[in-house]
């Protein structure tokens, strides 16, 4: 059961991530992406280790870069006003 569970549980992250991807580039067909996203860290531990270390510190990079953008525009966007409480007669001491 174990052996049949990762490589099933690698293409359907691949199918996944074809989706997304195929809906923020519509000319990308999902099947092929996720093959491509399969095929290149692949290809990069082939290659070597230092390949592979050097594509997952960009593929870091990229996501931490990400993340802080999405904190600096919560930042700019916060405002204390939008939140009310829930509670009719507020919460209890």
């Amino acid at each position: 059961m174990f052996v049949a569970s990762k490589p099933a549980a690698v293409g359907t992250v691949a199918l996944g991530f074809g989706a997304y991807a195929a809906r923020l580039f519509p000319s990308l067909e999902p099947r092929a992406t996720g093959v491509a996203a399969v095929a290149l860290p692949v290809g990069a531990n082939l290659l070597g280790i230092r390949k592979a270390a050097a594509m997952n510190l960009v593929i870091v990079a990229v996501t931490l870069s990400a993340l802080l953008y999405f904190i600096v525009a919560l930042v700019r966007a916060f405002e204390s006003q939008r939140f009310y409480s829930f509670h009719r007669r507020g919460m209890p001491a």
